[in-house]
């Protein structure tokens, strides 16, 4: 089976899978849970992923009014961005992903260290540390949703990733069942 039909059909088994994963209905877009969101197209401000198996979402506990996912456009090239703030205001985590020229479907473009980037910032979980694309394992981004009108981005992601200081205990994150639903 080509790569690219093996992506849509575990895309599409995610999706049929997500009923079992997401966060309950009434959870508003920026709650904090340690569960999957539902996946969206309507620019609802969500991004979830798991990090190694555990499932992450953006939020922002103590000012659940601040939009926690969001993207910066510079002519041609997008930075989608979710984050997840702590009650301390010293504490965060923020995965970005940094795409030129995006597009509807498969994004098919330069796939380089910087495609995906994960930073955490006295992290719970994680402490202090970044993390980059693991170039030489495989990334995928599929675009489901971009409408230049309504200014909505939505999609579904995969990628390894591998802490960014090279060293001999370099720590590595398989991010799995990646989404994203945000205005721009």
């Amino acid at each position: 089976m080509k790569p690219m039909h093996l992506f849509l059909l575990l895309a599409l088994i995610l999706t049929l899978s997500l009923s079992n994963t997401s966060c309950t209905k009434e959870d508003p877009p920026s709650a904090c849970c340690d569960c999957l969101k539902e996946a969206t197209q309507s620019g609802k401000g969500t991004m979830s992923m798991k990090i190694n198996g555990k499932p992450w979402s953006n939020c922002n506990p103590s000012n659940p009014g601040y939009g926690t996912v969001g993207v910066a456009k510079e002519q041609t090239k997008f930075a989608i961005n979710g984050r997840r703030l702590y009650d301390n205001v010293e504490s965060k985590e923020d995965m970005y992903i940094l795409v030129p020229y995006l597009q509807l479907g498969e994004y098919q473009g330069f796939k380089g260290k910087y495609f995906f980037r994960l930073f955490f910032t006295n992290s719970p979980t994680y402490g202090s540390s970044e993390f980059a694309t693991d170039t030489s394992k495989p990334s995928h981004l599929f675009i489901t949703k971009f409408d230049e009108n309504n200014r909505i981005v939505s999609g579904i992601f995969d990628c390894w990733m591998i802490e960014k200081d090279g060293g001999i205990d370099t720590a590595t994150l398989h991010i799995t069942e990646g989404r994203f639903d945000t205005k721009f």
